[in-house]
């Protein structure tokens, strides 16, 4: 589909740069998994990209966590509306790894792209439980409603 060339819902592709310039707001993302029994949990998160994939800081027992690995599978979906008009929405789904021990690189990482809590525990202890869960984008969703 070219970029000007629009779906049946009216919708036109975001092309590659739309996608990463999108991707590279500190907006928060929601992230999806499939639970035990078939039903969708979905949450919101915060994410950096590295490397070309997302990484999410998380608690090893955490019910993202552990859909995540149980199925090897996630979804990461980060929406904008530019001049309430334009809704722009990009989706990253495909495999799941685990990274741990955290590393003070992870959390400051974080903390320059959001700030909060994440800036007031520079010390590694506040996270020795925690993991980095991994999303490498397979498959590609990202869509604009307007021109």
């Amino acid at each position: 589909m070219a970029p000007t060339e629009r779906d049946e819902a009216g919708r036109r592709r975001l092309t590659e740069h739309e996608r990463d310039v999108l991707l590279d707001l500190p907006l928060p993302g929601v992230w999806s998994t499939l639970m035990p029994g078939g039903r969708i949990h979905s949450v919101a998160v915060h994410y950096v990209r590295r490397n070309g994939e997302f990484c999410i800081l998380t608690g090893l027992d955490s019910v993202k966590a552990r859909n995540a690995l149980a199925s090897g599978r996630a979804t990461l979906c980060v929406e904008m509306v530019i001049d309430g008009s334009d809704r722009r929405f990009v989706t990253a789904e495909g495999p799941v790894r685990v990274e741990q021990p955290v590393t003070l690189e992870d959390v400051f990482a974080l903390a320059e792209r959001y700030g909060g809590h994440y800036a007031t525990f520079p010390n590694l202890d506040s996270y020795h439980e925690d993991v980095i869960l991994v999303l490498h984008a397979e498959q590609w969703i990202a869509w604009s409603d307007a021109d």
